[in-house]
């Protein structure tokens, strides 16, 4: 019995230690250093390790430009996000990734979230490129449902 409480006290340790490291705050560049990203603040984003994971997973080493790109294109679907032919098979990780950063978020619902914070650090330009992109694409949403 003394063995079992044992391994009961290390597996919580390791499992909050794990915990601990998942929420920790990590440093992701907007712009990757490896693609001439500075390490200003404007470039810099403060996540969770486990959603900086989740990240990379879903966006390789892709600029916040090219990211955001993407993610429209898959809004103009309006599928589950990764799941249109571009993808070819949806993969469970990056499901669950997709889940980590966004939760339930549609596509189009996950560009407006980047928007948002992308406006916040200071990128009002391409921002209001992408605000447009989400106006015209509601708008013809709405045309289609009408």
């Amino acid at each position: 019995m003394a063995q079992l409480n044992r391994s009961k006290h290390v597996w919580a340790r390791a499992s909050a230690k794990q915990e601990k490291i998942a929420k920790s705050l990590t440093c992701h560049h907007l712009v990757p250093k490896s693609r001439g990203g500075s390490a200003g603040a404007r470039n810099i984003l403060r996540l969770a390790w486990d959603k900086h994971q989740s990240w990379h997973k879903l966006f390789k080493n892709k600029t916040i430009m090219e990211v955001l790109e993407l993610l429209l294109q898959e809004a103009r679907f309006e599928k589950k996000p990764f799941t249109s032919k571009r993808f070819q098979l949806v993969r469970w990780d990056k499901l669950q990734s997709w889940h980590c950063l966004f939760k339930e978020r549609s596509s189009t619902e996950a560009l407006e979230l980047l928007v948002k914070m992308v406006w916040l650090k200071g990128y009002h330009s391409l921002s209001c490129t992408y605000v447009q992109e989400l106006d015209k694409l509601k708008s013809e949403k709405l045309e289609c449902t009408g």
